[in-house]
């Protein structure tokens, strides 16, 4: 979860956020050798949700997140949930060329010069023949109020996020999108605040899910099925266009 969509109060996670985790582990499971323990870093790590549930199905060795948002406290509360993962608010703590993995998910559209941060993360950060998993808000023509609230610089489409790693020194591995059935949903909502002015203004956030288990379940199915389906067809290398665009990378030498 993004730290200006955390809520106070909040005890139920969104259906979106729960079925993502599930959608990440499909991808990275392919790219991690069997047997290794696999050091990881997550850039931009929020809460640390996506981090920690991870962390409880993937045989990693460790998790370092960094946020520069996180407040001293939040560090504090966050370490204390799981003692392999910790967290951290300076990249100057963070060990050069150490991590195996690196997760950089819905982070890059935060990012001004994003080419350029890119590059310093890889450079700086992973080691020889790593990993990275990319996401990001797809397709620049459904940007709205929500990406203005969330401070998004621009979405991506495939071609321009696979343009933005071929000139970072990354080979693309697979590449797809997730929610493919979000994205009809999504462009109607865009075209009703763009054209007839509904919802302009409004600051919505996943923080804000407050339905109970059963609607949250029966959403977290849906979800679940549409982002299998997503994977499998970007495993063949057919793209069906959705919300959110993802590819997993390898580190050249």
């Amino acid at each position: 979860m993004d730290l200006r969509e955390r809520k106070e109060g909040f005890t139920r996670r969104h259906p979106w956020e729960r079925s993502r985790i599930k959608a990440f582990r499909r991808i990275l499971l392919n790219a991690i050798p069997s047997g290794r323990k696999v050091k990881v870093l997550d850039v931009g790590c929020g809460d640390g949700f996506i981090s920690r549930e991870l962390f409880k199905t993937i045989p990693f060795q460790s998790i370092s997140g960094v946020d520069i948002h996180l407040s001293s406290d939040e560090i504090d509360e966050l370490s204390s949930k799981n003692s392999m993962v910790s967290y951290l608010n300076n990249y100057r703590k963070l060990k050069i060329r150490y991590y195996d993995m690196i997760l950089m998910l819905d982070i890059i559209e935060h990012i001004e010069k994003d080419e350029a941060f890119l590059f310093d993360i890889v450079d700086k950060y992973m080691e020889d023949n790593g990993n990275i998993l990319i996401t990001a808000p797809a397709f620049q023509g459904l940007y709205s109020g929500h990406d203005r609230f969330l401070e998004h610089h621009r979405r991506y489409s495939r071609k321009g996020l696979l343009e933005l790693i071929g000139g970072n020194n990354l080979e693309c591995v697979c590449s797809g999108y997730l929610f493919i059935f979000l994205l009809p949903v999504r462009s109607l909502m865009v075209f009703f605040e763009k054209y007839l002015g509904l919802g302009r203004g409004e600051k919505r956030g996943v923080g804000k899910w407050r339905h109970g288990e059963v609607p949250t379940k029966i959403l977290e199915i849906l979800f679940d099925f549409d982002n299998l389906l997503a994977i499998s067809f970007a495993r063949h290398g057919i793209a069906i266009p959705g919300l959110t665009v993802w590819a997993l990378c390898r580190k050249q030498r």
